[in-house]
């Protein structure tokens, strides 16, 4: 378990981490996302003590480290892996893994786990960067921390191989029942790794929730933004629904009257061929594989994207009609305001 009260990080006199507070169970897995230099890695940082804080707390398993009495990062059994991998080049995979352990079973017991046995032997120089990231993770969990960071772990791999690597390196956290912080820039790995998200900007915490209240259930307009593609279609609230340019678009969330914006994602949306009301025209599209990236301009000038599978293709300049999802239960704001 992690506690994280009220804390902030001071570079000099710039503030990159202000009053942050969370708690994070035995066994969760906190993703963290936001944009580059908003404090992800600082609060890695300073949750290791690799940099002091200037106010608040954090604490751990058996201890509590604050601004005016700093825990040294070898006393808070705090493990890391980093993107770049770190491992000693000239020891072999078993050597990097059991380094400094006296008893070498749980170097052993994550080697075998991780599908690396057959490399014990090799030096990092002849393995490949998925191989690589085992073996700097196997390393982390065989050393017991009570607590694992992980500083963007797979950015340095290629698409495919992410893709695969993400879930075993979450089966194994899962196996050692080992809560993680965990750093990245990806958002397709954010939303399916973590069991929370924490979104940050400016040395803040936008929104902590699970991914799935995080991607529909935006907190903000930023989060809406950053967490996928987002449409903002503005609106009038009439309490039974939200009159746009769309049509009538309903919500549980009873808003209050006046001009809202509704977020509709991409995938929200469907294209058909135009029956007579021209309701958008296709300025640009991109081709996806199993799906297609539309650009529509609205009669308003507003221009809007529509995610749909390559069954039917529409070219620039065609007349289309609109329609939403089935269910759509969107999220609204209002003006300069929190979604209501």
């Amino acid at each position: 378990m992690l506690s994280v009260s009220n804390v902030s990080v001071e570079y000099g006199s710039v503030r990159v981490v202000r009053d942050l507070s969370f708690t994070l169970q035995s066994d969760e897995i906190l993703m963290l996302v936001g944009p580059t230099g908003c404090g992800k890695t600082t609060l890695l940082h300073a949750i290791a003590g690799l940099v002091a804080i200037s106010e608040g707390s954090i604490g751990g398993e058996g201890w509590t480290s604050c601004a005016k009495a700093l825990v040294p990062p070898e006393q808070r059994n705090v493990g890391m892996v980093f993107q770049d991998f770190a491992l000693f080049p000239h020891l072999s995979v078993i050597d990097n893994v059991a380094f400094r352990l006296k008893d070498r079973a749980p170097a052993d017991h994550w080697i075998s786990l991780l599908g690396l046995e057959t490399l014990r032997d090799a030096r990092p120089a002849r393995l490949s960067g998925g191989q690589k990231q085992r073996v700097a993770l196997a390393r982390a969990l065989a050393h017991e921390p009570s607590l694992l960071l992980l500083d963007e772990p797979l950015s340095n791999l290629d698409a495919a191989l992410k893709d695969n690597l993400r879930f075993e390196i979450r089966d194994a956290l899962k196996e050692a029942g080992l809560p993680a912080i965990w750093v990245t820039h990806d958002q397709s790995e954010a939303l399916s790794v973590g069991d929370r998200l924490g979104v940050m900007n400016a040395g803040q915490l936008e929104q902590l929730d699970t991914p799935e209240h995080c991607f529909t259930r935006p907190a903000n307009r930023f989060v809406a933004g950053f967490l996928g593609e987002a449409n903002l279609i503005p609106g009038d609230s009439t309490g039974t629904g939200i009159k746009t340019e769309l049509g009538l678009i309903t919500t549980d969330h009873s808003p209050a009257l006046g001009s809202v914006e509704v977020l509709l994602r991409p995938e929200d949306l469907q294209v058909h061929v135009s029956d007579g009301e021209v309701q958008a025209r296709v300025a640009s599209l991109s081709f996806e594989g199993s799906t297609v990236l539309y650009r529509l301009c609205l009669p308003s000038g507003l221009e809007i994207k529509a995610r749909t599978s390559t069954d039917r293709r529409f070219s620039p300049g065609d007349s289309v009609r609109l329609s939403k999802r089935p269910l759509l239960n969107p999220a609204v704001f209002a003006a300069n305001k929190m979604p209501v």
